[in-house]
C-alpha cells in the first residue's frame, strides 16, 4: 500500500490537497468492509486503525 496525495483544489495561490490510501479487495472483504461504510481512524503514533462506526 501506499499514501497518495491528490491535489482536491486551488485557492487564490494555495494549493489544498486530500490524502488516499488504496487497501487490497481482500484485506477489505477480511474485515468485512463493504463499499459506503463509515469508518472511524483511531490514531497512533506510526499506526492507523480502522474500525466501523
Amino acid at each position: 500500500m501506499k499514501v497518495m496525495r491528490v491535489k482536491s483544489r486551488s485557492y487564490r495561490d494555495k494549493e489544498y490537497f486530500k490524502y488516499r490510501l488504496n487497501i487490497p479487495e481482500q484485506a477489505l472483504k477480511d474485515a468485512g468492509f463493504k463499499p459506503g461504510d463509515e469508518l472511524k481512524a483511531i490514531v497512533k503514533k506510526g499506526e492507523i486503525k480502522l474500525k466501523k462506526k
